[in-house]
C-alpha cells in the first residue's frame, strides 16, 4: 500500500476551506463569524452546557481569550450563559435558536457549494471521494478536539 502524501492532503484541505470563503464572499443572510468564534460555537454544540474553562483547554486557548470571544457571541444572541446549579460560581453555555438557525443556513451553504462542486467531477471520482469520508472522518478526531 502507497503512504498518503500528508502535504498533498494538508494543502488540498486548506485550498478546499479557502475555495468555500472565496464563494462565500457573496452576500449571506447570517453575519460572518471569525473562525475563532465559529470553533467556540462548535465545542458548545458538541457539549451543551460546558464552560469556557473547558473549550479553552479542548481548543488549546487561553480562558480569558475563549472569555472574550464568549461575550461577543452572547451579545450577537448566538450564545446564553446560565449559572451551573452544583457550582454557582462557574457558567455553562448553551447554543441560542439563532445560531441554531445560523449554523443550519451555514451548513446548507457549504453544502449547495460542493455539491455544485462535485457535479463537475465524473462519476468515478465521486465514488472515490464517497469512499473516502470515513477515513477523512477518523482523521478528523484523530487530529482531536475542537474540529467544526
Amino acid at each position: 500500500m502507497e503512504d498518503v502524501d500528508a502535504a498533498r492532503l494538508s494543502r488540498v484541505i486548506v485550498e478546499l476551506r479557502r475555495a468555500q470563503r472565496i464563494h462565500n464572499a457573496a452576500p449571506s443572510p447570517v453575519p460572518r463569524l471569525t473562525m475563532m468564534q465559529k470553533e467556540v460555537l462548535g465545542c458548545v454544540a458538541a457539549a451543551p452546557g460546558v464552560g469556557t474553562s473547558a473549550i479553552a483547554q479542548s481548543l488549546h486557548l487561553k480562558p480569558n481569550t475563549v472569555s472574550g470571544v464568549v461575550s461577543v457571541l452572547v451579545r450577537l444572541g448566538y450564545l446564553e450563559r446560565s449559572t451551573d446549579v452544583r457550582d454557582r460560581r462557574a457558567t455553562r453555555l448553551l447554543l441560542t435558536e439563532k445560531a441554531r438557525h445560523a449554523s443550519s443556513l451555514r451548513w446548507e451553504g457549504r453544502a449547495d457549494r460542493i455539491s455544485a462542486g462535485l457535479a463537475h467531477l465524473d462519476d468515478t471520482q465521486r465514488a472515490a471521494i464517497q469512499l473516502a469520508l470515513p477515513a477523512l472522518e477518523s482523521l478528523r478526531d484523530a487530529l482531536g478536539p475542537g474540529t467544526p
